[in-house]
């Protein structure tokens, strides 16, 4: 869910033709600013590009008479790429990687918008991290697995409407970590009777949340052995799990 900005310059080099879908040709990506940077200049505008389509186009703020130069806003971001690939090279344990992520997150939050796709590429990167070991997770590191999780949902049902991988695949972490999230609350001996309903209500969205993404892995034909056992994979394990949830709704 890159950017546009990054797109154009992939899709002119590698593909060889210039996109104009609605998407590229809306400054603010159909409403969800992924590519937005707070202005260097005020305290409440974004800067976006003036002519989405052209990669060395000047880029405005909303709020304020600042431009900027392409170069400038290429510049910064990279240094922002540079920090996340340097926690990543480091090949920390799991839960640490975790913990530098969160608070680059933190502090990169203050200078680009909340959906911009740098956050996202942070964000996916934890969920990643994390969905293997929601077992060995605190509350709270759930709860924000679980935020992380729709969040990125939601973004991805503008940017990526209908079927694709990347939705199944933030369908599926999800029901994980709402998975994980039902059985602490069932375990919990002071959870009183009226959290049954609670419970019962995650089942149902877990429930929702499996069958759209089967709905993809069941589908999934590629040329490419090792995605089409990935799919294999993940459906599987969402056929197992649909099965007990489906003896507890019924």
């Amino acid at each position: 869910m890159s950017g546009t900005l990054h797109r154009i310059i992939s899709t002119e080099d590698v593909a060889h033709f210039l996109c104009r879908c609605k998407r590229c040709s809306d400054k603010t990506e159909l409403g969800t600013f992924t590519s937005a940077i707070k202005c260097f200049d005020c305290e409440n505008g974004y800067l976006l590009p003036e002519e989405p389509t052209i990669a060395d186009s000047e880029w405005e703020c909303c709020g304020c008479d600042s431009v900027q130069a392409v170069p400038k806003i290429v510049l910064f971001l990279n240094n922002i790429e540079e920090t996340y690939e340097n926690i990543r090279r480091r090949q920390y344990s799991r839960d640490i990687e975790v913990k530098k992520l969160e608070l680059l997150l933190r502090q990169t939050g203050d200078l680009l918008h909340e959906n911009h796709y740098i956050l996202q590429e942070f964000r996916m990167r934890i969920i990643n991290l994390q969905v293997h070991s929601l077992d060995n997770v605190n509350e709270m590191d759930l709860e924000r697995f679980i935020n992380h999780c729709k969040f990125m949902l939601k973004i991805a049902d503008v940017l990526m409407p209908g079927f694709s991988k990347t939705r199944a695949l933030l369908q599926f972490f999800l029901s994980q970590g709402l998975l994980r999230k039902a059985s602490t609350k069932i375990q919990d001996p002071e959870e009183e009777e009226e959290s049954e309903k609670k419970i019962a209500d995650l089942y149902k969205e877990i429930h929702y949340l499996q069958t759209r993404a089967l709905l993809y892995f069941n589908n999934q034909h590629s040329y490419n052995l090792r995605a089409e056992t990935e799919s294999n994979q993940f459906a599987v394990c969402i056929k197992r799990q649909l099965k007990n949830l489906e003896s507890y709704i019924n």
